[in-house]
């Protein structure tokens, strides 16, 4: 008599009539699968504090030097690239605008008021101190002090940065134009000299000591020029915009607001919803128009959604029609938003 279990035969293994060939192809192959869905579930438990540009930083940076904000930029290629990205949310995203203009009212307001004073312990001719204040007036007027100031703060907030460059004429008058921070750049003879970088000459030994800067390719003296940077600590020679840290969650901010505005821009659109009990999407996509049932409504946006292809296993779809009446049969169940209750409301009142 033959092994019985619970008195049924024993049932033959399923592996028992694969041959060895058979058998290692199938093995293989579920274990393929099993460690192909492994992977696709897998979660690095870091990916959380990463954000879109990754979480790797330089191991070392040249020369040691302002190492904490100067691994954010190597060279100037890369600041660059860091002064585009922050000039184009100046230009386009409303918060940082804001923000700037913000600081700019703050900061400077109508301008400043500049007063020649006289210094404490001495005691000069009066006239002397009218002259040296018609001078400072005359400055102030050619320069147009008070507009500059506005600009030089929107410049160091928006670049992270501002250079001023100082001319002479015939006369011993001062006036000062702006240097643009691409104008600022290494001459291609001086790349590998780490004094020269990033287009500011320094003292081989004092990085804080600036003998020249190199504007267009020319070497101009420090002298001639001020350079006011921001965001960076003091041995760094070039400074960071302001919403740098943060121009990402401006762009968020920004995309947030954007799908808020869509998303009420449609729900006032939409005045009622009629809803569909079951069925397929071909036993209601061809009904007939819907007929008014509010005479003194004159001109309603409504919109109609019509959901197909409910079956189970089957993704649905959702297509809007926009029409202008309400749907009259009494069994069939509306949905009415809160748009359309105060538009009947102001309607009824004669509004």
């Amino acid at each position: 008599m033959s092994a019985q279990t619970n008195g049924n035969p024993p049932q033959a293994s399923a592996a028992a009539d694969l041959t060895g060939d058979a058998l290692r192809d199938k093995l293989e192959r579920r274990l393929s699968e099993a460690c192909a869905e492994l992977w696709d579930s897998f979660v690095d438990p870091r990916e959380a504090y990463w954000d879109d540009d990754g979480s790797w930083l330089p191991l070392a940076m040249p020369g040691g030097r302002g190492a904490g904000f100067q691994s954010l930029f190597v060279n100037e290629q890369q600041l660059r690239e860091i002064r585009i990205e922050c000039r184009l949310l100046a230009a386009t995203n409303e918060f940082a605008i804001n923000g700037h203009e913000n600081r700019i009212s703050y900061l400077v307001g109508q301008g400043h008021t500049y007063r020649a004073a006289v210094r404490k312990g001495h005691a000069p001719d009066p006239g002397l101190v009218a002259e040296a204040q018609e001078v400072l007036d005359a400055f102030l007027l050619n320069s147009k002090w008070h507009r500059r100031q506005a600009e030089i703060v929107r410049r160091l907030d928006r670049d992270g940065e501002v250079f001023l460059r100082f001319f002479v004429d015939s006369a011993g008058a001062t006036t000062v134009r702006f240097a643009e921070p691409d104008q600022v750049v290494t001459p291609p003879d001086r790349v590998d000299d780490p004094a020269a970088s990033f287009g500011i000459l320094t003292d081989s030994e004092d990085v804080e000591t600036v003998r020249a800067y190199f504007v267009d390719g020319r070497s101009v003296a420090a002298a001639d020029m001020q350079h006011r940077k921001a965001n960076v600590d003091v041995n760094v020679k070039r400074g960071l915009p302001l919403f740098f840290p943060v121009r990402k969650n401006l762009r968020r901010a920004d995309k947030l607001l954007r799908n808020m505005s869509v998303v009420a821009e449609i729900q006032s659109a939409i005045a009622l919803i009629r809803k569909h009990q079951g069925g397929r999407k071909a036993a209601f996509s061809n009904s007939p128009p819907l007929r008014p049932i509010l005479p003194s409504l004159r001109l309603v946006a409504v919109a109609r959604l019509v959901i197909g292809d409910l079956d189970p296993g089957r993704s649905s779809t959702l297509r809007v029609e926009s029409i202008t009446t309400f749907p009259p049969p009494a069994s069939m169940p509306l949905v009415m938003s809160r748009f359309c209750r105060q538009s009947c409301a102001l309607f009824r009142a004669g509004w």
